[in-house]
């Protein structure tokens, strides 16, 4: 009888910590999921900082917040590595596009990858149309499109793209670099060259456009440093001062040579596809089951 007893109370200790650990483990353990697929904690881990805080950190922080998201907590979101979140309340939209992106590399088929770049390129066109006039990244989201279309071979597209974000921000020194890979990639290295001159005239300290010019056989002047005696320093131009870049291009796995499965020619069917919305989408929105 005494054993039993023994027994009974193990069991109930036993079952009260299994149910504390459910209790604070859920949150941790609850998956994130983009449209209807759980996102991967690699895929996660590769997010930038302010996409992790709005999706797994704060979820559905922007979601009916309007034009006033994210402007409780100033001093949070006055650092840089959160700032491109700030008064935009569909930002989220661009964190879905960056994990579209990352699925996108890991397809294994042409109509996979289709359906993934129609995807991205969905959700940034949303951020784009939507965002308050006065948001200060609109040439990032534009270079992150640049550099899709890039990839699959769209290169007159991407080159729009390109001048579309350098009108919104004349000294992005990334735009100038792939503006300048693009034109390589096409095949013209006079335009290639001239891109990155034409970068590195704005931005004269770009040690990137600089690089980028000796590997395209150009010789250029050493780059001044800032505290040099040389009566040149004084004279150069100073670099306009710009919104900070808080989010970087993730980068993608390099197509290995001779994988005919990623086109890296243009195609007729490199333009976004159409994407039919789904029941549970509201107000026919095609890219947003939260948003107005």
């Amino acid at each position: 009888m005494k054993l039993i007893k023994q027994i009974i109370i193990r069991s109930r200790r036993n079952l009260s910590w299994m149910f504390a650990l459910a209790v604070f483990a859920s949150p941790l353990a609850s998956a994130l999921e983009v449209r209807g697929q759980e996102v991967s904690q690699a895929d996660i881990s590769l997010l930038p900082p302010v996409c992790k805080l709005i999706l797994i950190e704060r979820p559905g922080v922007h979601q009916g917040a309007g034009d006033r998201a994210l402007t409780v907590d100033e001093p949070l979101f006055e650092l840089p590595e959160y700032a491109m979140a700030k008064i935009n309340s569909h930002f989220h939209h661009y964190c879905w596009a960056l994990i579209h992106k990352m699925r996108y590399f890991r397809a294994k088929g042409k109509i996979d990858r289709d359906f993934l770049f129609s995807e991205f390129m969905g959700d940034i066109d949303y951020v784009l149309k939507n965002s308050r006039k006065d948001w200060q990244y609109f040439h990032v989201l534009l270079v992150d499109q640049a550099e899709m279309l890039k990839t699959r071979g769209d290169f007159p597209s991407s080159l729009l793209k390109i001048d579309e974000a350098l009108n919104h921000n004349p000294v992005y020194e990334r735009a100038y670099a792939l503006k300048s890979k693009v034109f390589l990639a096409m095949g013209d290295k006079q335009n290639a060259i001239d891109s990155a001159r034409e970068g590195l005239k704005k931005i004269p300290q770009s040690k990137y456009l600089h690089w980028q010019l000796e590997q395209l056989g150009v010789k250029v002047a050493p780059l001044l440093k800032p505290d040099s005696d040389n009566k040149d320093a004084s004279n150069a131009q100073p670099t306009s001062p710009r919104p900070r870049e808080d989010i970087k291009p993730l980068e993608h796995p390099t197509v290995p040579e001779g994988d005919a499965s990623i086109s890296t020619s243009p195609t007729k069917d490199n333009t976004s596809k159409e994407i039919i919305p789904a029941s549970n989408r509201p107000n026919g929105n095609p890219y947003c089951r939260f948003c107005p």
